[in-house]
């Protein structure tokens, strides 16, 4: 293998095969000022450019806690798998890179890629034993790099040029930074001798070569030795790893999880006012406790379900938190943002003035019951609870329920409901007929229809005649018919007396 340039190949086995970077965001930061949303993307342009097209992953290890939320926000919606490593802990993201490279090897095979972004000289024993194992080595590294990681890798990039997409050094650009490099290198060989000689690059990759075609273990047992290997060669890391307290969540109940989405959970935009927060932390949390999910996974499972506004939130917000982050703490920064005291207090009011207003009981009811949890104060005695429920109650209900003594909330409930009942039948028609007052029968004599004809004669004949007052001892009488009519004892005419 020929160190530089690329090395994919036409016809090589690594061209096609996958390709994962494990990314020391420590050890070769995010510059200031450049795109995070690109990283992802110039990554893979580079690899592409160095010949190698397979799948990509990506997974970045460091402190979150020291990455700016936007920077955050950018690197996870473009794919990229942010690791949080508390920043306290001696070489706590070496330790976690090197267990979960081992752990891709036992389920990716070889031919496949490993694409290492550090210039930390801990990674080159396990590089050189995975090279060993037929996987492909390839490199990006700050200026300052351990030449042992180089002589491990097939392809190296600068960390800036793999950040803006471009090709790996040629071998005289390799050649170059390692002249520039070796006399420190040298220095620091005659210092210590934990770090092998490489400065014979050739050699040290024939003698990985005949330890490989000297190897006839199957590929079960080639992964056993070489995690073996590992951990005997860096003891006092393992002896330390296991002495300290793990972050990291016990393996997580696939089937749960499936469970969990199976049960279509909620999601949570944050556009949606603070009755929609509640509905979605009740509901999500009783799917939690259905599928019996172990209560420490409860907050990385819900982190799925926030969306829009609410990620981009909770992403912010937890930067600032202590690892792990228990469950409570996240209802109650989330209850803080969107379902805050003075929402609550609105609620409060709502169902301190709420009224009947023309809706069916049963409609009236279903609010009442609604709003009464903001206001246990009120809803506890039971007596006060009835109380608040009969004092909202349409005007003619509250009226018709005056006379009756009715000692608890139900009883008061069912009566209103009778009483609904009973004002929305329609009434018999003898009854509305008995409730109209009768005319009084009158057997009056009438004239006849040509008499009404002439009626304007006799009233213009009427207004020529003088005007009399009746006495005022005398009864006018009606003219019944067969009797004789009445006359005047003062002007003797009787048609004043006629109906």
């Amino acid at each position: 293998m020929a160190i530089g340039g690329g090395g994919g190949g036409g016809d090589s086995p690594y061209t096609t095969a996958k390709t994962s970077v494990w990314w020391d965001i420590e050890n070769c930061q995010v510059p200031r000022g450049s795109d995070a949303h690109v990283i992802a993307q110039n990554i893979s342009s580079a690899l592409a450019n160095g010949g190698y097209k397979g799948p990509v992953t990506i997974s970045a290890y460091g402190d979150t806690n020291k990455i700016a939320s936007g920077v955050q926000q950018a690197l996870s919606s473009t794919g990229i798998a942010l690791n949080h490593v508390p920043a306290g802990v001696k070489d706590a993201s070496d330790k976690k890179i090197l267990v979960d490279m081992l752990f891709w090897a036992v389920d990716n095979p070889a031919p496949a890629n490993y694409l290492l972004i550090s210039g930390d000289r801990d990674f080159s024993n396990a590089l050189h034993q995975l090279r060993m194992r037929r996987y492909n080595i390839l490199l990006a590294h700050a200026p300052n790099v351990s030449q042992a990681l180089v002589a491990a890798a097939r392809s190296v990039w600068l960390w800036s040029s793999l950040l803006a997409g471009g090709l790996p050094l040629n071998k005289s650009e390799l050649s170059y930074l390692g002249n520039a490099f070796g006399s420190k290198t040298s220095e620091a060989s005659n210092k210590t001798e934990e770090e092998p000689a490489c400065n014979d690059i050739s050699n040290v990759r024939a003698e990985a070569d005949n330890q490989f075609k000297g190897n006839k273990q199957t590929r079960e047992n080639q992964l056993l030795a070489m995690i073996q290997g590992l951990v005997t060669n860096q003891q006092h890391l393992a002896r330390q790893l296991h002495r300290e307290p793990q972050d990291q969540p016990p393996p997580r109940a696939e089937s749960g999880v499936r469970e969990f989405r199976y049960m279509r959970p909620p999601s949570f935009s944050g556009a949606d006012g603070p009755l929609a927060a509640e509905e979605f932390l009740k509901v999500t949390e009783t799917i939690l406790t259905v599928t019996r999910i172990p209560h420490a996974e409860w907050v990385d499972l819900i982190d799925i379900q926030l969306t829009d506004t609410a990620r981009i939130w909770w992403i912010a917000e937890k930067t600032h938190l202590e690892r792990p982050i228990l469950w409570e703490t996240f209802t109650e920064r989330f209850n803080r943002k969107y379902f805050p005291q003075s929402a609550r207090d609105e609620l409060l009011r709502r169902f301190v003035e709420l009224k009947q207003g023309g809706r069916t009981v049963d409609e009236y009811e279903t609010e009442f019951s609604s709003l009464s949890r903001y206001a246990p104060h009120l809803v506890t005695d039971p007596t006060i609870r009835r109380h608040q429920f009969q004092k909202g109650l349409d005007k003619y209900i509250r009226m018709a329920l005056a006379g009756r003594a009715l000692a608890t909330y139900d009883a008061v409930l069912d009566a209103a409901r009778e009483i609904e009942s009973v004002h929305k039948e329609p009434e018999d028609s003898h009854v509305i007929q008995s409730r109209t007052p009768a005319a009084p029968a009158r057997n009056v004599e009438r004239p006849p229809p040509r008499q009404q004809q002439q009626a304007p004669q006799r009233q213009q004949h009427s207004q020529r005649q003088p005007s009399h007052q009746a006495h005022p001892y005398q009864r006018p009488v009606v003219q019944i018919r067969g009797q004789p009519s009445v006359k005047c004892t003062h002007c003797g005419s009787s048609s004043m007396f006629q109906l």
